[in-house]
């Protein structure tokens, strides 16, 4: 319900990162559009999943703001040189930063040059109500709104865009799209989260938001000189990155760790990995704050007190620190 995509295929998959693999590759198109799929355009701030898992050997780097949304100048352009057998992969919301594409715009663009739209709506499902976008391609993650993890779904459209070889073949599950027994528990546990999510979403995440807001505020008046990337644009409620300029990251995650406190220097799924983020880097933010960024994702679960408490671990950390 929450996606509202009648028409379109569901392929029951371990995760985001499979979905990706499936759709992204050369010659998806449908029997029905005859031109054979070879160049893929494709967001320089999306998941390495999709920057690292794609199969195109004619692949384009799109650029994005200062505040992280796609260039939509550069991509129309690209589009007209050869949209026609073109496939654009874009996320709904950055993992990183939160930042919100203008997805209805793009879908604009693509249709009007023929293309075919990927979406990676992992972060965008259960927290934003649909967003209008009829994508070829959707794919969401069950983990990213209180879902078993190791589950995840693919839904296209097959009068548009057909995947290529199953990535696993034997039997015929999933329509010959994916071979093996169904999680049928992880798939359960999808449904049943989706469907909480939704029914939480509107006072839920309004108060995610508001909890966001008031990290950030009180970050501002403890720290000046902090920098929240990507706050000049819509964004996510449940996610802030920002810096600390001359602070660096790996020294702050150790420090919050002893307080009990797990935020990460980037993407959650790298947490652990001390690396500069690819996303942050094409916005334009220099080497030197990259390595002091930081990235707090909030819950249905958190509180005031867990902001006290982060913010006052920060003033302690960087006290020390000077």
């Amino acid at each position: 319900r929450d996606l509202d995509l009648n028409g379109y295929d569901l392929t029951f998959v371990s995760g985001a990162s499979e979905a990706l693999a499936m759709v992204l590759r050369p010659s998806t198109r449908s029997p029905a559009k005859q031109r054979p799929v070879q160049r893929l355009l494709i967001s320089s701030c999306e998941h390495v999943a999709a920057l690292e898992g794609h199969r195109f050997e004619q692949a384009e780097l799109l650029p994005v703001t200062a505040g992280g949304v796609l260039d939509l100048l550069v991509l129309e352009a690209a589009l007209k040189a050869q949209g026609a057998e073109t496939l654009v992969c874009v996320q709904g919301a950055n993992n990183e930063t939160g930042v919100l594409q203008p997805l209805a715009r793009i879908e604009e663009l693509c249709r009007q040059h023929g293309a075919l739209l990927v979406c990676d709506m992992v972060q965008w499902a259960g927290r934003l109500p649909r967003a209008g976008t009829h994508a070829d391609a959707i794919i969401i993650s069950a983990h990213k709104f209180g879902g078993p993890s190791g589950v995840g779904a693919l839904i296209h459209n097959p009068a548009s865009l057909l995947p290529g070889p199953a990535l696993v073949s034997g039997g015929g599950q999933e329509r010959g799209m994916r071979a093996g027994t169904e999680n049928l528990l992880g798939i359960a546990g999808l449904a049943a989260a989706l469907h909480e999510a939704v029914e939480a979403m509107p006072g839920e995440q309004a108060g995610i938001a508001q909890l966001r807001d008031g990290f950030e505020e009180g970050l501002l008046k403890q720290h000046c000189e902090a920098v929240i990337f990507g706050r000049s644009e819509d964004r996510l409620g449940n996610t802030s990155c920002f810096a600390l300029p001359g602070h660096e990251a790996a020294l702050a995650l150790m420090q919050l760790d002893l307080d009990g406190i797990a935020i990460s220097s980037g993407a959650a799924c790298s947490s652990g990995k001390v690396k500069a983020s690819h996303v942050l880097a094409a916005m334009g933010v220099d080497d030197a704050l990259t390595r002091c960024a930081l990235r707090v994702s909030f819950g249905f679960n958190s509180t005031r007190n867990d902001v006290a408490r982060l913010l006052a671990s920060l003033a302690r950390w960087t006290k020390r620190a000077c």
